[in-house]
């Protein structure tokens, strides 16, 4: 089967969960019930409702239990302060809607200049191995709980965002060859499965006690973000790779 037919999250999400070595930096991720959502939600005071299909941050709910019986929920700039019958009412449109969701972990995203941002890693092959091209910060903008650019937020060098959140050069440095270290992993494992692949775009988080997460892998990333960079030598590699990959599969 290719790849590319295979869009779900929660297949991607499966095969990394199947390694020892990935496992540990992945959010608990269910198919999306009432039962479990409220399980979740319990546990860790914060879970997210994503579809199973989908990008760009479409779709996404976040519900924060604020104490017993009241619970903020965030869908795009909406915010919606609800009690128990409205989050009820709203479970259950959810469970009778023709889209698959899952429901996983909130994870409380560490923040550049008040804004919290994730980590997009753009990965290729152009020829037998796995190499790092670009990776930069996604900040969200105001009032979003999605880090993505095309729904107004930011994108900054990645050693801008880590270096005041770890506090020097060198912690950010680390942080960084972690981060490229883990990706790779992500991006050979997929590969075993489905070896047709040769560009994945790696969505990490840190947390606000630097632990890293894995997001999500995307099997057919979009570049278009590198251009907002200061420096245009990533999105020059990404470019050239990719047209090599191209010339190489289409040859």
């Amino acid at each position: 089967m290719s790849f590319y037919r295979v869009k779900g999250k929660m297949v991607k999400h499966r095969l990394m969960r199947k390694e020892s070595s990935l496992r540990r930096h992945i959010p608990e991720t269910h198919w999306f019930s009432i039962p479990q959502l409220r399980r979740l939600l319990r546990k860790y005071g914060v879970v997210f409702l994503k579809p199973d299909r989908g990008s760009g941050g479409k779709g996404i709910i976040r519900i924060t239990r604020i104490r017993k019986g009241r619970y903020l929920i965030r869908q795009g700039t909406r915010r919606t302060l609800a009690g128990r019958k409205a989050l009820d009412q709203l479970l259950w449109k959810m469970n009778r809607s023709s889209r698959s969701y899952l429901v996983q972990r909130g994870l409380h995203l560490a923040k550049y200049r008040g804004r919290k941002f994730d980590i997009r890693m753009y990965m290729q092959n152009p020829s037998s191995h796995w190499i790092v091209s670009g990776m930069a910060a996604r900040v969200a903008p105001k009032r979003l709980v999605v880090t993505n650019y095309l729904q107004g937020g930011s994108v900054v060098p990645l050693s801008r965002a880590l270096r005041p959140l770890l506090g020097s050069s060198r912690a950010a440095r680390y942080k960084i060859r972690r981060c490229k270290r883990l990706s790779k992993r992500i991006a050979r494992v997929l590969h075993r499965h489905y070896p047709d692949i040769r560009e994945l775009g790696i969505d990490l988080a840190v947390d606000r006690k630097h632990r890293i997460w894995i997001i999500e892998a995307n099997s057919r990333p979009q570049h278009k973000l590198f251009y907002r960079l200061p420096s245009c030598r990533m999105l020059r590699r990404i470019r050239r790779n990719k047209a090599f990959i191209d010339s190489h599969r289409h040859g």
